[in-house]
């Protein structure tokens, strides 16, 4: 929407006596509010920039390489990996395993024919169990939550914790491994390693590995050795024990959990294939024989049997167990089992990375801005970052819910602070998630998902739209050569956009009083929030953009600049491109106003009897009243443009009481008011009281009038015209600057009508009847003896 073409710039004629007359062919206060007419259905162009979107349907605009993210195209959604990696593991010379239940950890036993649950050493009454391992002697476990580690021995009739071979006091546990009677686990980012040293089980910072991880998911312990690989975001880490890491695998697609016996024999689940690698001469092969590839849904967990190239898969509830027959791993259906629950033991893990291709352009561009929506639960985030040179990241925004609430908050110096811009649940539309970054040709966004709640994942979904451009010009506010004599002033400035063809989408303003910072929250008196209509007078740079100041139009609501108590400010503005882009604020333009505003009818001692019935009507069951001087809700607020036909109503004689607000150094206020039907000198209006009921450096004033009651003189359906005229302080000085300084002094004039001779409204009030139909007579007589 645009404003409508009430706008018009206002005259001051100065009468040389200090008086200023304010005149409206009934009631001219100035005072104006924001119109609006629906957009002409103009054909607008194409923005000026470039778009691209993301259906989340393929993976064909994301850089695989560099994301870690799950890519899910069946629910056109983005999250962070699921993974369970150690819900069961197999001892070496025993055909018995174990998995990890919602509620327990079974060992199964075979029979003959078939995997069963072995009661007696199996562990029951867990709660919220995450992983679990074999341990020694057999049939010893350990099972992990995420703050503690209990090694459970078998006692000859049953499986009890044992506290001396136990670790406590974690906080963050996602793994856990075993080698012999020692204790590995993954706590957060970092490998810890507990050893038992004869008669406790104490913390190995030898063997642990507290640094080199960025984003670890799974980790192995080889048996014949002190060395370890860990699952590293898309990399396997190998090490030797008190070295650094070497890399030895990388470029893995989806990779989830890792299985290790020997150092020269491992397995990874990667991309729903569980790959098994052979380390030859330092580095790792991957055998195709020895993987399983195919007939695989959704695997979470890899165990191999030491001394065998058997494996035991979990795939979804599944336990699937491949047995080596001598040249090719073949499913055994006889060593498999189900247990239901089982794919609900899973956790997400701390972080991922999506990221899209690059996209390459025409010419430079240095904004870019992402938008998508986003579901962040408790303690999850996702982190925005975009190029434009396809090299440099820079953080754009993000929704985070640290709170109980998903904010979404933006950033302007690459995330070291962060600003709240409001509700986290949609990004669309979000203006202020343009991002400035190095100039380029190729565009790109890359999302960091975060979680401190392994139970709960961030989920972006689709569509992703990214969008590049360049800002448009700051607008340069044109000149203002005098004070203002309406609280309704408009402010106008050339749209300089990016490039010829580019337009304005909206703009945004604020007002503070003169000299105050706009950065402060509390400093504000008025502020409009980015509009996404176009005006179709700017299509095309060079075309005139301008903002109408509004004003109150609720009778016991003042109005902005009114409330502010201050007559001098400063207004900044940014525009908006096509692209939406923002350019920087405008400079500060000062501007002063003395002007009055919002008249209302405060009393009606005896309004229109038809048309207060029509009045009652109108209200239904919600009622009304005449207007009350202590209930500043019923005032009758005459805004402009009023007509006679919308005036109140009062009957010819009957009193009327008239609030108005003023702005700046008014010191009087003098009301001429005057019957619309008569020329002569004669008004037919009589004025009663004028006061000032508020004095602060914005005032508020009443007055009083009644018409003549005779109908002859005023007959129904006369309109009460008036003009307003206020007295200014000869001593004030306006200063903000040079230009007004020296006009303001020498030049103030306040007159209505305007150039194009419209008036505010077309009255005060209207009569109806007389107050005689109110009187009546009573006669008496002589009293005689």
């Amino acid at each position: 929407m645009r404003l409508a073409s009430h706008r018009r710039r206002l005259k001051l004629p100065h009468d040389g006596l200090g008086v200023y007359g304010i005149i409206f062919r009934s009631m001219a206060l100035l005072i104006a509010f924001l119109a609006f007419v629906p957009l002409a259905k103009a054909e607008l162009p194409e923005p000026v920039g470039y778009t691209w979107e993301y259906g989340i349907t393929d993976t064909d605009l994301v850089d695989i390489s560099n994301t870690t993210a799950k890519i899910d195209t069946d629910k056109k959604e983005i999250r962070l990996l699921d993974y369970a990696p150690k819900v069961a593991a197999m001892w070496g010379e025993e055909l018995d395993y174990i998995v990890l239940a919602p509620d327990g950890l079974i060992h199964y036993s075979f029979d003959g024919s078939e995997m069963v649950e072995n009661e007696i050493v199996s562990v029951q009454g867990l709660s919220n169990p995450l992983a679990a391992f074999v341990s020694s002697p057999y049939p010893d476990v350990v099972v992990a939550n995420e703050s503690e580690i209990t090694h459970y021995s078998f006692t000859g009739a049953e499986m009890e914790s044992n506290p001396i071979l136990s670790v406590s006091g974690m906080t963050d546990i996602i793994s856990v491994g075993t080698r012999d009677i020692d204790i590995a686990f993954l706590d957060k980012n970092e490998l810890k390693y507990y050893a038992f040293d004869g008669s406790e089980i104490t913390f190995v910072p030898t063997l642990s590995i507290e640094s080199n991880l960025a984003n670890p998911m799974d980790f192995a312990l080889f048996q014949d050795s002190y060395d370890a690989v860990i699952l590293d975001e898309k990399e396997v880490k190998y090490f030797k024990a008190g070295e650094s890491p070497v890399t030895v695998l990388s470029g893995l697609l989806g990779p989830k959990a890792i299985a290790a016996t020997s150092s020269d024999n491992m397995a990874i689940i990667d991309d729903n294939k569980v790959k098994h690698y052979v380390l030859e001469e330092g580095e790792l092969k991957y055998s195709s024989t020895l993987s399983v590839v195919d007939g695989l849904t959704s695997p979470t967990c890899v165990a191999l049997r030491p001394g065998t190239y058997d494996k035991l898969i979990v795939d979804g509830n599944e336990v699937k167990y491949y047995m080596w027959d001598g040249n090719k791993l073949i499913y055994n259906g006889m060593l498999s089992t189900r247990v239901e629950g089982l794919q609900d033991i899973k956790g997400y893990v701390w972080s991922g990375v999506a990221q899209s291709k690059l996209q390459e352009i025409g010419r430079s561009v240095e904004w870019v801005r992402v938008l998508a929506k986003c579901e962040t639960p408790p303690k999850t985030s996702v982190t925005w970052f975009v190029t434009a040179d396809g090299i440099n990241w820079t953080a754009s925004g993000r929704v985070i819910n640290n709170t109980g609430e998903s904010r979404l908050e933006v950033t302007n110096d690459n995330g070291l602070t962060w600003k709240y811009v409001g509700d986290g649940s949609n990004t669309l539309n979000a203006v202020e998630v343009w991002t400035k970054t190095n100039s380029g040709k190729n565009i790109g966004w890359r999302a960091v998902l975060e979680t401190d709640d392994r139970k709960e994942t961030p989920v972006i979904s689709a569509p992703i739209v990214w969008q590049a451009g360049n800002c448009p010009e700051k607008p340069i506010i044109e000149e203002i050569t005098s004070c203002y004599v309406t609280s309704t002033p408009e402010f106008t400035w050339t749209f300089d956009g990016d490039g010829l063809k580019d337009w304005q989408l909206g703009y945004e303003t604020i007002i503070v009083k003169h000299g105050d910072d706009p950065e402060v929250l509390e400093n504000i008196i008025l502020s409009t929030s980015y509009s996404i209509e176009p005006d179709e007078d700017i299509i095309g740079t060079g075309g005139k953009g301008s903002f109408r100041v509004p004003t109150s139009t609720e009778p016991d609501t003042a109005g902005p600049l009114w409330g502010s108590d201050e007559f001098e400010f400063d207004i900044y503005i940014r525009v908006f491109n096509s692209m939406g882009i923002p350019s920087e604020w405008s400079s500060p333009t000062p501007f002063c106003v003395i002007a009055f505003e919002r008249p209302r009818i405060q009393k009606l001692v005896l309004p229109g009897k038809d048309w207060a019935k029509q009045m009652k009507e109108q209200a239904g069951e919600k009622g009304w009243e005449p207007p009350g001087p202590d209930e500043p809700q019923t005032h009758w607020l005459i805004k402009e443009g009023t007509t006679k036909d919308d005036l109140p109503r009062t009957a010819a004689g009957g009193k009327v009481s008239v609030l108005v607000d003023s702005i700046g150094p008014i010191e009087k206020l003098v009301p001429n008011l005057k019957l619309a039907h008569l020329d002569s000198q004669e008004t037919g209006v009589h004025l009663g009281e004028e006061m000032l009921i508020k004095e602060t450096n914005n005032k508020r004033w009443l007055f009083e009038f009644w018409t003549e009651a005779n109908s002859k003189k005023c007959p129904s359906g006369t309109l009460v015209e008036a003009v307003l005229q206020g007295e200014i302080n000869k001593n004030t000085q306006v200063n903000l600057s040079d230009k007004l300084s020296k006009t303001t002094n020498t030049k103030l004039e306040m007159q209505l009508p305007t150039e194009n001779n419209k008036p505010y409204a077309d009255g005060i009030v209207v009569t109806e009847g007389s107050a005689y139909e109110y009187w009546f007579v009573v006669l008496e007589g002589r009293k005689t003896q």
